[in-house]
């Protein structure tokens, strides 16, 4: 699930908090009660359980169960501790989370959940790390070794001039200028070598072009003639069957006495195109031809009808 997603419709209770009466788990999304928690958010508001934990601040490892539940299943998981199957699952898990590299395991820079945040033990552990950090600040303050952030006594003027002077040294350097512009590539999404779909050369995608399937204006317009013929050989089969629609649309037009302006304004269309697809002359698309037969309503058994778009607002007959 992405993490960025919120829950956007109301929630009952506190985020962060599995609330209870006693026996039943209370559900965030409708504010009933549950034993099995995670089988309701499933099967009535098609969620899965670790995404509504993520939704409403959770732990992954919070059940989604009321006490009674809990309380049984807690029962039925010490009774099976001295089976063998137990000890075999618990070395398969050691097993997993040793082949994991440490610095997966380490939850430095994520995201605590709300509840957890909420736990008093982990609260306890975050102001415990505060003061031993704040201790190791007073000790090299007092042995001299902490140097102040930002300009401290230095003057300004001469930081900027040493600074220069540095930069200076090391534009002289040919692997640092290497190095440099490397960085700048890849920041900017980098420059790659792209193969042209129509004569196979290698060449550089320019900054200016990402997506660039063509080497020179020439392949580029052979692949433009390409792509037009592989539409035009796409539409074929039904070429000539689109032709003649819009020709009977044309009739339908001028039996019903309105102008091309009029069916061009009402589908939002050019005049010049209705015209063309009215003689035959342009192949329209389906989305053309939906809105010129929205403008123009055929008749159920006989009769005329104009859209109403057409005359004032009103359908004629």
């Amino acid at each position: 699930m992405d993490r960025d997603r919120v829950w956007e419709g109301p929630i009952h209770g506190s985020l962060g908090v599995l609330a209870d009466d006693g026996q039943l788990a209370q559900c965030h999304i409708c504010g009933a009660y549950f034993g099995n928690l995670g089988g309701h958010v499933s099967q009535v508001h098609g969620i899965a359980p670790a995404d509504y934990k993520a939704f409403f601040e959770l732990n992954a490892t919070t059940g989604l169960l009321g006490p009674a539940l809990k309380e049984i299943r807690q029962q039925q998981a010490d009774a099976r501790k001295s089976s063998p199957a137990y000890a075999r699952f618990m070395a398969a898990g050691a097993r997993a989370r040793a082949a994991v590299p440490e610095e997966q395991r380490s939850t430095r820079g994520r995201r605590l959940r709300l509840q957890q945040r909420l736990d008093p033990k982990v609260q306890a552990a975050r102001r415990a790390s505060l003061e031993r950090a704040n201790e190791v600040l007073r000790e090299r303050k007092a042995a001299g070794l902490h140097t102040p952030a930002g300009w401290g006594t230095r003057d300004p003027r001469e930081v900027s001039a040493r600074g220069h002077q540095r930069l200076a040294e090391l534009r002289r350097d040919p692997e640092w200028r290497a190095g440099f512009s490397r960085k700048v590539s890849e920041a900017r999404g980098g420059r790659l070598k792209v193969t042209c779909v129509v004569c196979g050369t290698s060449f550089t995608e320019p900054q200016s072009h990402k997506g660039r399937k063509s080497c020179s204006p020439e392949c580029f317009r052979q692949l433009r003639r390409g792509l037009i013929e592989a539409r035009r050989d796409a539409a074929a089969p039904n070429r000539a069957e689109r032709q003649q629609q819009g020709v009977e649309l044309g009739l339908r037009r001028r039996q019903i006495g309105l102008s091309i302006e009029q069916v061009a304004r009402a589908a939002g269309l050019s005049a010049a195109h209705v015209s063309r697809i009215e003689r035959g002359l342009n192949v329209p698309s389906g989305e053309a031809m939906e809105k010129i037969a929205a403008a123009i309503v055929g008749p159920p058994a006989g009769a005329t009808t104009v859209a109403p778009s057409l005359v004032g607002g009103q359908g004629v007959t």
